[in-house]
């Protein structure tokens, strides 16, 4: 891994089951500034099956 890179859950963009009824997914790294300063995050989405078979989905908006 280079100098100010994040390692990812790879692979990345693949639904990876990590509980009952819970799967993750890492997306592309995305580039933020807060306060002048620069950061790099993986882009996650979290999915749940709730008790009702529905999914419920998580999935943090990019900022610009």
């Amino acid at each position: 891994m280079r100098h100010n890179e994040i390692e990812l859950y790879e692979p990345i963009n693949i639904l990876k089951q990590v509980g009952e009824d819970i799967w993750i997914v890492d997306g592309p790294i995305v580039q933020m500034s807060m306060y002048a300063v620069k950061l790099s995050c993986p882009r996650p989405m979290t999915i749940v099956r709730l008790s009702n078979s529905e999914l419920w989905c998580h999935s943090p908006k990019e900022q610009n």
